[in-house]
Order: C-alpha cells, then sequence, then structure tokens
C-alpha cells in the first residue's frame, strides 16, 4: 500500500514536471498569443464551456496545448 501511495505521488510529481516543461516551450511557441487572444475574444464568446478536446480541434493544436491555452485564459480572467 505504500509502496504504492509512494508510485502514484512520483508518477504525479514526473506528469507535473512534464507538463511544466512542455507549458514553457508551448508559451514561447510565436503563435501562442494569438492563440490565446483567439480564444478569449472569440472563442469563449460563442462557446463559452468549451473543453480542451474541442479547442484542440478548433484551432488544430496538440490536447496539452488546449489544455495549457484553457488554463492560462481562465487563470488570466481570475486575476482580472
Amino acid at each position: 500500500m505504500a509502496l504504492e501511495q509512494f508510485q502514484n505521488s512520483t508518477t504525479k510529481q514526473k506528469n507535473t514536471s512534464i507538463i511544466n516543461n512542455e507549458g514553457n516551450i508551448i508559451r514561447k511557441n510565436p503563435r501562442y498569443q494569438g492563440q490565446l487572444s483567439y480564444l478569449r475574444e472569440i472563442i469563449l464568446s460563442d462557446c463559452p464551456d468549451i473543453d480542451a478536446n474541442l479547442l484542440s480541434e478548433k484551432l488544430d493544436v496538440t490536447f496539452l496545448t488546449a489544455q495549457i491555452l484553457l488554463s492560462d485564459c481562465y487563470e488570466k480572467e481570475i486575476k482580472k
């Protein structure tokens, strides 16, 4: 039981690390700011409850990129 919990926590840490590294790469993409603006100004006005699957199809980006775009968009909205 303890070993399983350790393995799960280690896996979560690795996944978080991978997502953070990938997120930094995605955010450095020259298209990222444009995609984020398009999401905020166009897509969310038409479909405010869009999920990462549909967004990835609409923007023709990876699922991870869509998740990061949504996360960053909502995070910036909360800070306002």
